[in-house]
């Protein structure tokens, strides 16, 4: 999964240990690593952005709207509206 920063809280707190975020709050975990610099070049879908989806092997991802859901060869699987700012996380995720 690659998700954005803004969700990743949310995602880690849902789905660990299940499934793993690419990236939460924790940015000085990511930056030491090298995922952080990874996580800007796919967010901003800079070139080699695909590779690095498949050097992670991420099968979805979990975005704002925009972003990677307009790049070719990506749909969006479900959008969620919320007016209250928790969005329960979907059951049957798979990676």
């Amino acid at each position: 999964m690659f998700n954005s920063y803004n969700w990743g809280g949310y995602l880690i707190w849902a789905l660990y240990p299940d499934k793993p975020v690419f990236v939460d709050g924790r940015t000085d975990l990511y930056a030491f690593n090298g995922v952080l610099d990874d996580y800007v070049q796919v967010q901003l879908v800079s070139p080699g952005w695909q590779e690095i989806l498949d050097r992670y092997n991420v099968g979805y991802v979990v975005t704002e709207e925009g972003g990677l859901l307009t790049a070719p060869g990506w749909s969006a699987m479900a959008t969620v509206t919320s007016s209250h700012g928790v969005i329960p996380c979907p059951t049957g995720i798979t990676a």
